[in-house]
């Protein structure tokens, strides 16, 4: 699970008198270092500081940084040995398609039929070799922990990837038309049987105990579906996916009651549109993650690394 990371080259006195073990005297001593050296390079410099005991304690409860100020205020970084925990997943897959990815865990936002699509997937929940290939040909389903999906979907599409891929849980923008949909198609049917569908409205705040997704938009008065943005969240990261929006909608979104939630996103995800100024601006120039790649981010819930291509 995520672990708060504390950057000893930023961390604040009133922080570090919060951590165990350390008082008045101790965090002045880190910081009276920190002053004299310009900044820390190795986390592992605090033991000529600390006690051993009081640096295996916080160690234990935190994840300790040394990076540049730069690096920690926008929580990316190029340097994959940076990162505490490299079992979070964000990929970004054919058609907008998002795999996010928690160890053999995998929720996905959108769906596709693509041969090389299951293949990634299938590799991503460790089912691989001979033995996948026996338990495929046994009717063994890839198990995916969720679906969202964030426009109507193509209901025959959907049927035939229901055929190969076990879903837990679908969150769709339409629960109803869902529903209506569900006489003509055997694998639609039985999930709405089986109550495993649900609405994904705006306002909505979904957890599964990994990382949250917040649908922000449209305003919940809207009946344009196909107009779409959410907020990924894991730890201290934010990721802004944004679907068929436009100029006004992004122009919306920023003077929206959402405003504040998204002004410290750190990458943002538009398949469809680009990223006008505006937003980039107000959100202190985020990563914007190439659509047309299949790039994949890295994190541990406090940095994030670009693991392929990005512009």
């Amino acid at each position: 699970m995520y672990k708060e990371g504390i950057n000893i080259n930023t961390v604040s006195i009133e922080k570090l008198k919060t951590l165990p073990g350390i008082g008045d005297n101790l965090a002045r001593s880190i910081l009276l270092h920190r002053e004299l050296k310009s900044e820390f390079v190795n986390p592992e410099e605090l033991k000529s500081i600390l006690p051993e005991k009081v640096f295996s304690a916080i160690s234990n409860d935190y994840n300790v940084y040394a990076v540049s100020p730069v690096v920690w205020k926008t929580r990316i970084t190029t340097d994959p040995l940076k990162l505490y925990d490299r079992d979070f997943e964000i990929h970004f897959g054919p058609s907008g398609v998002i795999a996010v990815r928690k160890k053999s865990e995998v929720s996905l936002v959108g769906f596709s039929n693509e041969e090389s699509f299951f293949r990634a997937l299938a590799k991503m929940v460790s089912a691989r070799g001979f033995v996948f290939a026996v338990r495929k040909f046994f009717g063994w389903k890839i198990p995916v922990k969720a679906l969202f999906l964030v426009e109507i979907p193509d209901y025959d599409e959907l049927e035939k990837f229901l055929c190969r891929v076990e879903v837990s849980a679908i969150y769709s923008v339409s629960a109803e038309d869902f529903v209506k949909s569900s006489g003509v198609f055997r694998n639609v049917s039985r999930k709405i049987l089986e109550g495993t569908v649900r609405e994904f409205s705006p306002i909505q705040k979904i957890s599964n105990g990994i990382f949250e997704l917040h649908a922000i938009y449209p305003p919940h008065n809207s009946e344009n579906s196909l107009r779409f943005a959410f907020l990924l969240t894991y730890g201290a990261i934010k990721g802004l996916f944004m679907y068929n929006m436009g100029v006004s909608d992004q122009k919306n979104l920023v003077h929206s009651k959402f405003a504040e939630d998204i002004k410290d996103v750190k990458f943002v995800f538009s398949p469809d549109v680009d990223v006008i100024p505006i937003l980039r601006n107000f959100c202190s120039d985020p990563l914007i993650v190439d659509a047309k790649k299949n790039s994949v981010l890295v994190s541990d819930g406090n940095l994030i690394y670009p693991a392929f291509s990005v512009r």
